[in-house]
Protein backbone atom coordinates (compact mmCIF):
# COMPACT_ATOMS: atom_id res chain seq x y z
CA UNK A 1 0.00 0.00 0.00
CA UNK A 2 1.46 3.32 -1.10
CA UNK A 3 1.32 6.74 0.45
CA UNK A 4 -1.34 7.91 -2.06
CA UNK A 5 -3.67 5.07 -1.12
CA UNK A 6 -3.21 5.82 2.57
CA UNK A 7 -3.95 9.50 1.97
CA UNK A 8 -7.07 8.67 -0.07
CA UNK A 9 -8.30 6.34 2.67
CA UNK A 10 -7.81 9.05 5.29
CA UNK A 11 -9.66 11.60 3.16
CA UNK A 12 -12.56 9.17 2.73
CA UNK A 13 -12.62 8.60 6.50
CA UNK A 14 -12.96 12.35 7.12
CA UNK A 15 -15.65 12.72 4.44
CA UNK A 16 -17.58 9.76 5.91
CA UNK A 17 -17.39 11.33 9.37
CA UNK A 18 -18.81 14.66 8.18
CA UNK A 19 -21.41 12.94 5.97
CA UNK A 20 -22.88 11.05 8.92
CA UNK A 21 -22.36 13.64 11.65
CA UNK A 22 -25.42 15.70 12.57
CA UNK A 23 -24.97 19.21 11.28
CA UNK A 24 -25.60 22.56 12.83
CA UNK A 25 -29.15 22.89 11.46
CA UNK A 26 -30.92 22.64 14.82
CA UNK A 27 -28.28 24.42 16.86
CA UNK A 28 -29.42 27.83 18.09
CA UNK A 29 -26.97 30.66 17.52
CA UNK A 30 -27.25 33.97 19.31
CA UNK A 31 -26.78 36.80 16.86
CA UNK A 32 -27.07 40.52 17.35
CA UNK A 33 -27.14 43.00 14.51
CA UNK A 34 -24.70 45.89 14.24
CA UNK A 35 -27.13 47.98 16.32
CA UNK A 36 -27.09 45.28 19.06
CA UNK A 37 -30.60 44.01 18.30
CA UNK A 38 -31.14 40.28 18.90
CA UNK A 39 -32.38 38.76 15.65
CA UNK A 40 -34.32 35.54 15.12
CA UNK A 41 -33.06 33.22 12.35
CA UNK A 42 -35.85 33.79 9.82
CA UNK A 43 -35.80 37.57 10.31
CA UNK A 44 -32.15 38.04 9.33
CA UNK A 45 -31.82 39.57 5.89
CA UNK A 46 -30.19 37.59 3.10
CA UNK A 47 -27.44 40.19 2.74
CA UNK A 48 -26.64 39.97 6.46
CA UNK A 49 -26.65 36.16 6.40
CA UNK A 50 -24.25 36.12 3.45
CA UNK A 51 -21.94 38.76 4.93
CA UNK A 52 -21.73 37.02 8.30
CA UNK A 53 -21.31 33.59 6.66
CA UNK A 54 -18.27 34.95 4.84
CA UNK A 55 -16.76 37.04 7.64
CA UNK A 56 -17.93 36.12 11.15
CA UNK A 57 -15.03 34.95 13.36
CA UNK A 58 -17.14 32.19 14.96
CA UNK A 59 -17.39 29.04 12.84
CA UNK A 60 -20.72 28.12 14.46
CA UNK A 61 -22.29 31.37 13.22
CA UNK A 62 -20.79 30.92 9.74
CA UNK A 63 -22.13 27.34 9.53
CA UNK A 64 -25.59 28.23 10.87
CA UNK A 65 -25.92 31.18 8.49
CA UNK A 66 -24.80 29.00 5.56
CA UNK A 67 -27.59 26.60 6.52
CA UNK A 68 -30.14 29.42 6.76
CA UNK A 69 -29.36 30.45 3.18
CA UNK A 70 -30.62 27.12 1.76
CA UNK A 71 -34.01 28.60 0.82
CA UNK A 72 -33.00 32.15 -0.11
CA UNK A 73 -33.51 32.15 -3.87
CA UNK A 74 -31.98 35.55 -4.43
CA UNK A 75 -29.25 36.73 -6.77
CA UNK A 76 -25.76 35.97 -5.49
CA UNK A 77 -26.70 33.45 -2.80
CA UNK A 78 -25.41 30.37 -4.67
CA UNK A 79 -22.16 32.18 -5.46
CA UNK A 80 -21.73 33.24 -1.81
CA UNK A 81 -22.25 29.64 -0.69
CA UNK A 82 -19.64 28.44 -3.19
CA UNK A 83 -17.22 31.14 -2.08
CA UNK A 84 -17.65 30.04 1.51
CA UNK A 85 -17.14 26.39 0.58
CA UNK A 86 -13.96 27.33 -1.28
CA UNK A 87 -12.41 29.57 1.37
CA UNK A 88 -13.61 28.57 4.83
CA UNK A 89 -11.12 26.66 6.97
CA UNK A 90 -13.71 24.82 9.10
CA UNK A 91 -15.16 21.67 7.52
CA UNK A 92 -18.48 22.09 9.33
CA UNK A 93 -18.92 25.43 7.52
CA UNK A 94 -17.90 23.91 4.18
CA UNK A 95 -20.41 21.10 4.69
CA UNK A 96 -23.23 23.52 5.58
CA UNK A 97 -22.45 25.75 2.59
CA UNK A 98 -22.41 22.85 0.12
CA UNK A 99 -25.58 21.30 1.59
CA UNK A 100 -27.38 24.64 1.22
CA UNK A 101 -25.97 25.07 -2.28
CA UNK A 102 -27.39 21.63 -3.19
CA UNK A 103 -30.80 22.39 -1.70
CA UNK A 104 -30.94 25.78 -3.37
CA UNK A 105 -29.79 24.76 -6.84
CA UNK A 106 -30.69 21.08 -7.19
CA UNK A 107 -27.03 20.03 -7.43
CA UNK A 108 -26.51 16.37 -6.46
CA UNK A 109 -23.30 14.87 -5.12
CA UNK A 110 -22.01 11.88 -3.17
CA UNK A 111 -19.17 13.86 -1.58
CA UNK A 112 -20.50 16.51 0.79
CA UNK A 113 -17.13 18.29 0.89
CA UNK A 114 -16.42 18.40 -2.86
CA UNK A 115 -16.33 22.10 -3.69
CA UNK A 116 -14.64 21.69 -7.10
CA UNK A 117 -17.41 19.51 -8.56
CA UNK A 118 -20.09 21.90 -7.28
CA UNK A 119 -18.27 24.85 -8.82
CA UNK A 120 -17.89 23.09 -12.19
CA UNK A 121 -21.54 22.05 -12.17
CA UNK A 122 -22.65 25.62 -11.36
CA UNK A 123 -20.54 27.04 -14.18
CA UNK A 124 -22.15 24.56 -16.60
CA UNK A 125 -25.67 25.71 -15.65
CA UNK A 126 -25.82 28.71 -17.96
CA UNK A 127 -29.57 29.16 -17.82
CA UNK A 128 -30.20 28.38 -14.13
CA UNK A 129 -27.93 30.86 -12.37
CA UNK A 130 -29.69 33.21 -9.99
Amino acid sequence: VGLCEIARAEIMRVVAYYATKPGIKDMPVAYSSADAIQIVDDKISTDELAAQMLNNPQWQVRAKFAHLLHSRKERGVAEALLKTAENDTHLEVVKAALESFSELTGYKTQDILDYESAKQWWQSQSGSKQ
